[in-house]
This record gives structure tokens, sequence and C-alpha cells, in this order.
């Protein structure tokens, strides 16, 4: 479904992405993985549309999106989930996923207008996914942290991606939040069908999610494979998971 080929993005004098390459299936989970400072939010930033590649492409079914602005990488089928987390703090969570759907099939989002009885079954459907339907008319600022990075992927959800994104999903998360959002996201990915890129340095988080996995090392890539190739090889021991572990 996506490719990657020869991607590369320089600032100055400074490569942090070096002519990566990677193939991702359609329904595939593949996880990057790499120490901190390898380039794995420039490359993110790269699918994504945040930035332009120097050099180098990203084909989404064989089209061209790289260097594409992000509305149009997202209309094209490709949703994020950032580092930190992205919401709208002074809306209700069902609101912070209206907007993403409205946005999604180019409807304006207003506080008074009338609710489409569709837009909002289309809502509660992801909120019921995402184990939020309770909490639908609360404000988004009030929920714990595990529930505020579960509504991103709800709003991730809202734009009906073909490809997720997952910059960091459990970043600052307690061990129980953490497992909380591995079983959350098997049932989000198995009920849609979706394909996954995703970011993590949680090695249960890669290893209870990805398929294959990407070890980016200096903005290159060091290693790719199953999880089980990419636990055996010494060269991604030295490099990552020796410290990680």
């Amino acid at each position: 479904m996506m490719r990657v080929v020869e991607l590369t993005k320089s600032f100055g004098g400074y490569t942090a992405v070096n002519g990566v390459n990677f193939t991702v299936a359609d329904g595939e989970v593949r996880a990057i993985i790499g120490p901190n400072g390898a380039g794995k939010t420039t490359l993110f930033h790269l699918l994504s549309g945040h930035l332009k590649p120097t050099r180098g492409q990203v084909l989404l079914d064989g089209v061209e999106i790289g260097g594409r602005a992000p509305h149009h990488i997202a209309r094209r089928g490709v949703s994020r989930a950032f580092q930190t987390t992205n919401i709208f703090p002074s809306f209700t969570v069902f609101d912070n996923v209206l907007v993403s759907v409205l946005a999604h099939h180019r409807r304006q989002f207003h506080f008074w207008g009338r609710r489409d009885a569709e837009m909002v079954k289309r809502v509660l459907n992801i909120l019921e996914m995402v184990h939020l339907a309770d909490a639908k008319d609360q404000l988004a600022s009030t929920l714990a942290h595990g529930d505020q990075r579960a509504l991103e992927v709800a709003i991730a959800l809202g734009s009906e991606p073909r490809v997720l994104l997952l910059d960091e999903p459990t970043a600052g998360m307690s061990p129980y939040e953490t497992q909380e959002m591995i079983r959350l996201l098997q049932h989000v990915i198995a009920d849609r069908g979706l394909t996954v890129i995703l970011s993590e340095h949680d090695m249960d988080v890669v290893f209870g999610l990805a398929h294959r996995i990407t070890v980016i090392e200096a903005g290159s890539v060091l290693a790719e494979g199953t999880p089980e190739e990419i636990r055996n090889n010494p060269d991604v021991i030295r490099a990552y998971l020796g410290e990680a572990q």
C-alpha cells in the first residue's frame, strides 16, 4: 500500500533522514524504532506532509504523495496521531471527533448548528470503539492522560483513514494505561482493517502490535524484519534493544 523510496531530508548540512526505503503491505502493522535522534519523527513528518523531502518518494497505491500538504495526504487516506497529545481541550469529547468527521466530509463545524443524524451516528460509533462513549459530553481537558490519547486515536479515525500513523502512542502513559492502549489499538486495527505505521520506544508495544519492524539509526535503515528477527539481530541489540531492555 505504501512505498518509501530513497527518502531523504536535510537541514543545511545535517541529514536527519538518509535514503530510507521500505514497503508496507495492505493491512500490515509496521513499527519504526530506533534510539533518540535517529530520525523517526522527521520520517513521520515526511510521511504526513508536515515536511517536504529533500529527495526521494512516498507512494500510496503507486501515487506520489511526498511533499503534498497534510490535508491533501489526509484526503488520500493517511491520518496521523502525534507524539504529544493533539486535541481541542475546551471541546467536549464528542465535538472533538465531530470536527474530524465533518472535515472529512468537507462540512463546517458549528457549535449551535443542527447535528446531522448520520454524522452523530459516525461519531458515536467511533467513541464506542475507543471506549469513550460514556464520556462524550465531558470536556476533553478533564480526561485522564490515557483517555486523551485514546481520544486522539478517535479523532484520527474520524477521517476514515486507510493508513494510520501513530507517533509514540503510549508516550507518558503508566504501565496499566500502556496495556490498555495496546488492547485498544489491537481492537481498532482488526475492526477497521487498517494499515498502521507506528513509532514507539516501548518494546512491549512494538512486539505486541507489529507484523514487521524497521530499525533506524542516524537517519538510515539499520535492519528490517519480523519481531523475532529484530529481537535476535546483533546489530539491533548493539544499537538499540540492548539499551531499551
